[in-house]
């Protein structure tokens, strides 16, 4: 009985003790939420520091119930303004208005950690030279963006 009561208490404490460490990733080596949120800030450091002011990108914009929007777009002191737009599939897709204010490196930040925060990213990447969130897949039936042809103007 003792021998029992003696394992318990050690199962008990280290479970206790697993609690305190902070998880880098889940099951099967995923992010946690946490290494999502961590990765976004060493990451919008980064850009900062970059002080990139000018620049031109490609946005697949993924909205509930709608065609993915491909965006071209040019954006100068925080504003950005579409060149272009269209959605896929092109024979039979919706274009939908996408507020300028969302087709911004700083807003694709603030929605990625509101993600991170909320435990709703599924899968994030990070531009290599620029460190801004490349790609953001949230989950459920949420908004994504996916960032290609990223150009600095000035």
């Amino acid at each position: 009985m003792r021998q029992l009561i003696i394992l318990f208490w050690l199962l008990v404490l280290g479970a206790a003790g697993s609690g305190c460490r902070a998880e880098t990733s889940g099951p099967e080596g995923t992010p946690t939420q946490r290494a999502y949120e961590l990765q976004l800030e060493e990451a919008r450091a980064a850009w900062e520091a970059s002080r990139v002011e000018a620049y031109t990108m490609r946005v697949r914009y993924r909205h509930p119930g709608w065609h993915v929007q491909v965006l071209d777009v040019r954006v100068e002191d925080s504003q950005a303004t579409v060149i272009a737009h269209s959605c896929v599939p092109r024979a039979s897709c919706t274009v939908h208005e996408v507020s300028n204010r969302l087709l911004t490196i700083e807003n694709v930040f603030q929605e990625a950690v509101a993600a991170a925060t909320s435990g709703q990213i599924e899968h994030l990447v990070i531009h290599n030279k620029y460190r801004f969130p490349r790609i953001v897949t949230v989950g459920g039936d949420a908004v994504s963006w996916e960032i290609s042809n990223f150009r600095v103007l000035k």
